[in-house]
């Protein structure tokens, strides 16, 4: 794993580095006081840890996670709230009160339950929550762990409260919905800075596609930038003499380039791309491409021919947009040469050819995806920009005034969502139920 690609989670009790927190002790809502309180404040805490292999008869399990998210999970020992997720619908179903006794190689651990609880849990995702007293908000206060005392006077097994609020799957989606298109910024970004650094070597942006002497389109520009990307080593098997799809460069084009691939589709093991170039006449990249004449010599062309300059786009780099997310249906394979193409039928923005809107999925409003200007920025583009606005911001030449207003309230990143709040309320008769804000 790549250490730049590790986000390290310290799920410690009471130590929350990315925010600090008021707190009301006495903080009454309508279904009751709220005893204890724990916000969702980043993304990475709800990376799946799993619950496996429960001895029910002991009142253990093992907790692990998945090495290969990029997600490096450290789990403290010590009491622990786990929120239990239906594996299908992703609700939260309830939660568990649990201690973390044992710590294992890989970040796995050992947790422990009582006999209420082993009748309950089930091997699945869960979330560890660790609760704090009263009702925790964004703030300038710090807040307090739950004693142990009071965490052990809790149900064994708390109920979710009934409906939306209660289960959480909308306010956890959200977030890491967020946690996706900042990924995803960073991954048009480096496939940005690729095509930058093969402009600076070569004069020119790498062509949209190079045909063979068949006529037929062989190699695709993210192929091109591979070296710029830092897979020499894949650049170095491919084999330029032959179609991207030939026998000899099978073992290539079926190794996944994980930059090529928008987080928010999830991670289908499919060596296939979710971000293409806008290629047409009137575009960044241009639809001609260059010509493979001699097989012997398959790059001893002239790319230049059917490729962009800096020069070329007077529109603006920071006005131009070259980049863009595709539908996870079209299943484009990262070495072929197909793009988006920008024409007089060019589709409406989220349509199956075209652009995708990948985000906005949590609240089906808000529909948006992350497209990269030619100046190596990156900014979340909304559904409902006008399709001349849209026209414009495509073509490298055409003189259009473009209307910014809808483009530059969201210049760099997604909105911020609203972190969710876990609660655990003690109603009137003395129940106690767990809700989500």
């Amino acid at each position: 794993m790549k250490p730049s690609s590790i986000a390290t989670l310290l799920l410690i009790t009471g130590c929350l580095a990315s925010a600090r927190l008021a707190f009301s002790q006495d903080k009454r809502v309508a279904e009751g006081d709220v005893a204890m309180s724990y916000p969702i404040l980043n993304a990475t805490q709800l990376s799946p840890i799993r619950v496996e292999e429960i001895d029910v008869a002991a009142g253990k399990a093992k907790l692990t996670f998945d090495p290969n998210l990029g997600v490096l999970v450290i789990i403290p020992r010590g009491e622990t709230l786990l929120l239990a997720q239906d594996a299908d619908s992703k609700r939260i179903t309830r939660a568990i009160r649990a201690n973390v006794t044992e710590m294992l190689e890989k970040g796995e651990a050992i947790v422990t339950f009582g006999p209420e609880a082993a009748n309950v849990i089930r091997s699945g995702p869960v979330l560890l929550v660790y609760p704090f007293e009263g009702l925790a908000e964004i703030g300038s206060k710090p807040v307090f762990p739950v004693s142990s005392r009071k965490f052990r006077q809790l149900p064994e097994v708390i109920p979710m409260a009934a409906g939306n609020a209660g289960d959480g799957r909308n306010a956890i989606a959200a977030v890491r919905e967020a946690t996706y298109f900042a990924q995803s910024v960073i991954n048009m970004k480096q496939i940005m800075l690729a095509l930058h650094n093969f402009e600076s070597v070569y004069g020119f942006f790498p062509p949209a596609v190079i045909y063979g002497p068949d006529g037929k389109p062989w190699h695709s520009w993210r192929t091109l930038i591979l070296p710029f990307l830092g897979e020499n080593k894949l650049y170095g098997r491919y084999d330029f003499s032959q179609p991207w799809d030939s026998p000899k460069n099978k073992a290539v084009v079926e190794t996944v380039v994980p930059v090529y691939q928008e987080p928010v589709y999830g991670k289908s093991g499919l060596p296939v791309t979710h971000y293409a170039a806008i290629v047409g006449e009137k575009a960044a990249f241009r639809p001609d491409g260059a010509k493979i004449t001699d097989t012997a010599r398959p790059m001893d062309i002239n790319m230049e021919l059917g490729a962009r300059s800096l020069a070329e786009i007077t529109d603006g780099t920071s006005n131009t947009i070259m980049l863009a997310p595709v539908s996870p249906d079209r299943k484009i394979p990262w070495a072929k040469p197909e793009d988006i193409v920008f024409n007089a039928d060019f589709p409406d923005l989220g349509a199956p050819e075209g652009i995708a809107m990948p985000y906005g999925k949590v609240e089906e409003k808000n529909r948006r995806a992350p497209v990269a200007r030619a100046d190596g920025s990156v900014f979340a583009l909304p559904q409902e920009t006008p399709k001349d606005t849209v026209r414009a911001i495509i073509t490298i030449a055409g003189g259009e005034i473009i209307d910014q207003r809808g483009l530059s309230s969201m210049p760099n990143q997604n909105p911020a969502p609203k972190f969710p709040l876990f609660k655990i309320v003690r109603k009137p008769d003395g129940s106690v139920t767990g809700s989500f804000d």
